[in-house]
């Protein structure tokens, strides 16, 4: 009997040391990733799937990305994966390029999963990689130095001609800025604008070749029947890629008119239809200055093309009359994060002001007294010259031979009496003392044959009935009433623009300048003190930092918002805002980041560089406190 108990009690103990032993092999297993793969719907989505399981539930899934792409700090991306908790799961998360803005094809996305299960076990996954690769069209490639092309439509010959343009290209672009290329880029030749159109998420109806800087990628659409368009929109496009590469920064971008201005000049001889738009401008004195070409163009084609055509000339002019060594010199300094002002008083001596005053004496001569290339309309140029020289002088001695002629003259301010003279009277009293009347006569300096400039003055005010409407007319209006021809129009333009340019410069400075979080803060503190809900606001910022307003973007709950990147920066493209600052307010007098806000942040820095638009801070505001993301490296 004791043998037989005791034999029992062996084979209990073999039988439970064997399921321990069971047991402990399958702990040791933990967490098993069974499948993870990535699927592209190009353009509009990438599907990342995993499976998983555990003994016990598994909790928590996260996905983490990283994009390929010229970067400051390695950006990676985490998505919390919502699912319910099980021993076996299957779950996946899809980014919707409609939502966040799209990629660009060929872009190289890297990413891994963390898994943790009840028992707070966490394995990370190897990394994985995959392409946001268009695969509508069979695609052929040509790699020469560092330049691959990517075509699907045409031959051999086709991809090697449009090599040869970019590659003299860039021999061009080098010899005349010292620019060179500094890392591999691609060219993706599409067939057609519409094929072009149909890899991207929202492209204009115009839309026939884009430059993803960032992404060292160019994409356009040529075919047989356009060849010459798009080479010169291969040289333009592959401009922008070596210019973005050479003074890439964290603190400032090119002013537009030199990175538009040097992809323009990179193309060769200016065309017909911007030199005609610049000529016009002008002989129509419609130029526009140099700091508004510092911002986005405008949408108005007409404004758009004289834009471009200014861009081109201004760079030309730097080019022609300081050297390449500078332009190289100035693209340097804009590499440093310097201000658009700094930068060309470092190189050249003068700020934008001066450039403009600069070019467009130059400009201005060059098309007046010469309006063509043809030595024959030069010489005609010449002889008018002379001519109109000479019968100035014979009109002077015919009129002033004898000193005893009998013609009438133009009444001056001179001829009114002392006291009533308004320069006189401007001396004795202040500006401030003068009529309207007075300071136009003031202005135009001389009457009309039996007329006193006063007379004039008082004419021109009673034609348009007040100053807000004689402010607003144009050249060819005011040189139709009579006595005032077009250098009279010009002195009145000229004036009320002074006093224009005066009124703006007082309300820009009105504006306050937002350079740091602190400066933010404060603006914004009162607008969210005492709010129960989240509110989430975009401080829209001009090209020197400077307010141009706030926007609310949406009200949340107690700890959330939600905010669409399409409207965080609709106001921003409404108002040609350069860059934006987000912030939020915490209810909870927390200014701790959430994961949502990080996440949000990043989604919406990615979605302001497609659209030219940078994300410089997001401030998290509290009663009493606030926090910076970008100061904190959180994003």
């Amino acid at each position: 009997m004791m043998i037989k108990k005791i034999t029992n009690l062996i084979i209990a103990i073999s039988l439970l040391s064997v399921l321990i032993s069971s047991v402990a092999v399958k702990a040791d297993e933990g967490i098993r990733i069974t499948e993870s793969s990535a699927e592209v719907a190009f353009p509009y989505k990438l599907v990342f799937k995993i499976e998983a399981e555990s003994d016990v539930d598994i909790k928590d899934i996260r996905l983490h990305y990283q994009v390929d792409r010229d970067h400051f700090a390695v950006v990676t991306s985490e998505i919390i994966i919502e699912f319910i908790p099980d021993t076996e799961v299957a779950t996946g998360w899809t980014w919707d390029m409609i939502k966040s803005g799209g990629l660009p094809t060929g872009t190289n996305i890297e990413y891994w999963w963390t898994v943790t299960d009840a028992d707070n076990e966490r394995i990370e996954t190897e990394k994985y990689s995959i392409q946001f690769n268009d695969e509508r069209y069979k695609w052929h490639s040509l790699i020469e130095g560092d330049i691959t092309i990517y075509w699907y439509q045409g031959n051999d010959d086709f991809a090697r001609q449009l090599m040869v343009v970019a590659q003299e290209a860039l021999i061009r672009l080098a010899m005349d800025t010292g620019a060179h290329l500094q890392r591999p880029v691609r060219l993706y030749i599409y067939a057609s604008a519409q094929d072009l159109q149909g890899a991207m998420i929202f492209p204009q109806e115009w839309t026939g070749g884009v430059a993803y800087t960032t992404y060292g990628m160019v994409a356009i659409g040529i075919n047989a029947g356009n060849m010459e368009w798009g080479k010169r929109t291969i040289v333009h496009e592959l401009t922008h890629l070596v210019t973005q590469q050479v003074t890439f920064n964290p603190y400032n971008s090119l002013p537009v008119w030199l990175n538009e201005g040097l992809s323009m000049y990179a193309e060769g001889e200016m065309e017909h239809l911007f030199e005609n738009y610049l000529e016009q401008a002008i002989l129509n004195d419609e130029l526009i200055s140099v700091c508004s070409l510092a911002s986005p163009f405008s949408a108005d084609a007409r404004l758009s093309y004289l834009s471009y055509a200014q861009s081109m000339s201004i760079v030309e002019f730097l080019i022609d009359n300081y050297g390449q060594e500078k332009m190289l010199e100035l693209l340097n300094i804009f590499e440093k994060g310097s201000s658009y002002d700094g930068a060309l008083m470092t190189v050249y001596g003068f700020d934008m002001d001066g450039l403009n005053d600069r070019w467009r004496d130059y400009i201005t001569a060059v098309y007046r007294l010469v309006m063509g290339d043809e030595p024959e309309t030069a010489q005609k140029t010449v002889l008018f010259i002379l001519a109109a020289t000479s019968m100035l002088v014979l009109g002077l001695i015919i009129r002033n031979g004898n000193g005893d002629g009998d013609d009438e003259k133009s009444f001056t301010i001179h001829d009114l009496p002392v006291s009533e003279r308004p320069r006189e009277r401007l001396q004795k009293y202040g500006a401030e003392s003068l009529s309207a009347q007075e300071i136009l006569a003031l202005i135009l300096g001389r009457g009309i044959a039996g007329e006193s400039v006063m007379v004039t003055a008082q004419r021109l005010l009673s034609e348009f009935g007040n100053l807000k409407t004689l402010a607003g007319a144009s050249l060819e209006e005011l040189s139709q009433v009579r006595g005032i021809g077009l250098a009279k129009a010009s002195q009145i333009k000229a004036a009320f623009e002074l006093a224009g340019r005066l009124e703006r410069y007082a309300e820009d400075e009105k504006r306050p300048l937002l350079k740091t979080p602190e400066n933010v803060a404060e603006l914004l503190k009162s607008s969210f003190r005492g709010k129960t809900r989240e509110h989430f606001m975009v401080v829209l910022l001009d090209t020197r930092s400077r307010l141009i307003k706030v926007s609310q973007i949406s009200i949340g709950s107690l700890d959330s918002s939600i905010v669409h990147p399409r409207e965080a920066f609709k106001e921003a493209i409404s108002a040609s805002a350069v860059s934006v600052i987000l912030a939020h307010n915490h209810p909870s007098g927390d200014d701790s980041p959430s994961e949502d806000d990080i996440i949000l942040t990043k989604r919406l820095a990615d979605a302001g560089e497609l659209m030219g638009i940078e994300v410089l801070d997001h401030i998290i505001i509290t009663d009493n406190s606030y926090l910076s993301l970008k100061r904190a490296d959180l994003f």
